[in-house]
């Protein structure tokens, strides 16, 4: 990776060849306060060896988070912290479309550390834990 990063996300597309790595820590500021990986994405192409930078608009900087796959390029992520506060929004990121959108979910309890997962024969996304 270019960016050191730990507490982020990775996710494999088959058709087009790459890890895409997302979100996460760089380390701690005098020793207690999380600093966000200064790159939002990245993406390893495993044809190449080569790993480069990856824009996607609108994508948030948060490190904890859940995720998951669910359709067309697309990860769902729920939740994390932007280093200041727990969120509690769901975020639809296209790595196809290089953009993400926040979606507002009606649930009143911030998670970090959740997990998700996606049934395609209902189209349902599920969040526990956290």
């Amino acid at each position: 990776m270019k960016c050191k990063r730990s507490s982020f996300g990775a996710v494999y597309f088959e058709d087009s060849k790459k890890i895409y790595a997302f979100g996460g820590l760089e380390g701690k500021e005098n020793g207690f306060h999380p600093v966000l990986s200064g790159m939002e994405c990245e993406a390893y192409d495993i044809t190449k060896n080569v790993w480069e930078e990856f824009k996607i608009t609108s994508l948030p900087k948060l490190c904890s988070f859940g995720f998951c796959k669910i359709e067309n390029g697309k990860v769902a992520i729920f939740g994390g912290s932007d280093g200041v506060i727990i969120c509690s929004d769901l975020i639809i990121v296209d790595f196809k479309g290089k953009s993400a959108e926040t979606k507002f979910v009606d649930n009143s309890e911030e998670q970090a550390l959740c997990k998700l997962f996606y049934r395609d024969t209902n189209n349902t996304l599920y969040i526990y834990g956290g």
